[in-house]
Formats: C-alpha cells, structure tokens, sequence
C-alpha cells in the first residue's frame, strides 16, 4: 500500500514466509513433546479464578501491556509502575 515493495516481490516474500512458519509449527507439533501442555499451563497461569484473564501492567508511556511480572516495558523501555 506504501509503494515500498512490488506486488510481485510481496507475493514472493510472502509465500516464502508462509511455507517457512508452516514449517517451523510443524517442527513444534513433532519435535516438541508437551508443547500444548506448556501453553495450556502458561495460559492457566493468566487466567483469573473466575476464568478472566488477569490484568498485565500497561505502560504508562506507549500503553504496550507487559508480562505480569514485568518491571520494565518490552516496547519502550519505560519503568512499569508496580501494583499496590
């Protein structure tokens, strides 16, 4: 849309990035035994009692919300106010 890249050089660009993920989420599917069980306990861990997710620390500066126990933003840099 920015005339940075032409269509057919994104066509290009972006199949090979396609065929590239769908390997690499193969690889993680084969290679990686208890990978869905990793992601089910993180995503337990995220989730509230009542099954909510719990709230991330925003940043105050560029409001990119951040791994709870974050002390930093991941985006800018920017101290995280810890909560009270």
């Amino acid at each position: 849309a920015m005339s940075k890249v032409s269509s057919e050089d994104f066509q290009d660009m972006s199949g090979r990035f396609r065929v590239r993920a769908i390997a690499l989420m193969n690889q993680l599917d084969v290679s990686t035994p208890g990978y869905r069980e990793l992601i089910e306990r993180e995503l337990t861990q995220r989730l509230g009692d009542d099954g909510a997710l719990t709230t991330l620390p925003t940043c105050g500066a560029c409001a990119t919300e951040n791994e709870k126990d974050a002390k930093f933003c991941k985006a800018c840099g920017a101290p995280l106010e810890l909560p009270v």
